[in-house]
């Protein structure tokens, strides 16, 4: 067809019927043949389609579930012409003509993809590209479609099922997100310690029965201070058992009682768990974030055991700012005891 040149048919039985070259003369190259025809089936379908005198559509796959998404272009046509240059620098295999809107541009890919320059250019210029692959086996598709392999300047990348999707997903993002801020507002800030009065009993051991030494129990303490600090308490039954209770039940706890993991004096951070069932996975995995956060940017260092299931995004991040406003006096105090 754009060529020129003789084509023989081909009937087998695996692949369709369809036409190819002799393996002579200008187009004795399969891909060149296959960047030709294809080119002119495209332009000749879209040219018969101007007007709406057909339906002639123009589309890709949504970047999210690969649907495609296609729309009917014919009557916008104008014209279909080849190797026009409507970008400075840049000559397109096809340009699309339409009316009061810009025109489109169409690059047949077979060897290889743009160049980075080229493909630079388009984005710059703003110009809607769609670039297709041809195969031998699906040429006759472009009598009725071109469905881009990948696009530029296209801002609408998914289809309409897709975007309802995420919008619906957002919103519930948002709402997980304000009510969970609401849950936690007393933990928005440190509170320094001033009270003579201890925030917490001390102890020695821990759950294993295993002693605490001076250097451990300082570290723990100092970390203890800081959560009732930011406003955990201390459970009555296990006194190295921290809580913060939610207003509509629900505790995320921090335990200095030590794992026979990570025993705590090769860690003396907050092992952080929680009872939250009440609370739908979405819920629970923000309150817990926030918390880890909340107590992280305090200056209050707190770790998550892999034994709850979900997996810390933050297990090498150390806080934010260093433990400040301790009463080493306090502290003192309690390791008399």
């Amino acid at each position: 067809m754009g060529c020129k040149e003789e084509m023989i048919p081909k009937k087998g039985k695996i692949k369709r019927p369809h036409f190819a070259h002799r393996q002579t003369g200008v187009c004795a190259d399969p891909d060149n043949a296959l960047h030709k025809l294809a080119q002119a089936l495209i332009i000749q379908s879209i040219n018969d389609s101007a007007d709406g005198k057909e339906d002639y559509y123009l589309g890709y796959a949504c970047d999210e579930c690969k649907e495609e998404i296609a729309y009917n272009i014919a009557p916008q046509v104008i014209e279909a012409k080849q190797e026009k240059s409507i970008i400075a620098g840049v000559r397109s295999d096809i340009v699309v003509y339409r009316k009061e809107k810009d025109p489109i541009a169409i690059e047949i890919v077979v060897t290889h993809d743009l160049e980075p320059a080229t493909e630079n250019l388009y984005k710059d210029s703003n110009v809607p590209a769609f670039l297709v692959h041809p195969e031998w086996e699906q040429l006759d598709r472009f009598n009725i479609a071109v469905i881009a392999d990948k696009t530029i300047n296209i801002e609408d990348d998914m289809c309409s099922q897709c975007v309802d999707r995420y919008k619906e997903i957002e919103k519930r993002q948002n709402y997980v997100s304000n009510t969970v801020s609401s849950l936690l507002q007393p933990l928005s800030d440190r509170t320094p310690w001033t009270s003579n009065r201890l925030p917490f009993t001390p102890w020695k051991k821990d759950k294993f029965d295993n002693p605490m030494y001076f250097n451990v129990r300082k570290q723990v303490f100092t970390n203890a201070l800081a959560l009732t600090e930011l406003g955990f308490i201390q459970t009555r039954t296990k006194a190295y058992l921290f809580k913060f209770e939610l207003p509509n039940k629900g505790s995320v706890f921090a335990n200095f009682g030590s794992t026979e993991e990570v025993p705590i004096w090769k860690n003396p951070a907050a092992l952080i768990h929680w009872n939250l069932s009440q609370y739908d996975d979405d819920m629970k995995m923000e309150i817990v974030k926030e918390v880890i956060q909340r107590c992280r940017k305090a200056g209050i260092e707190v770790r998550v055991s892999f034994w709850n299931g979900i997996y810390d995004p933050w297990s090498e991040q150390r806080p934010a700012m260093p433990l400040t406003n301790i009463n080493d006096a306090i502290i003192s105090q309690l390791l008399r005891h």
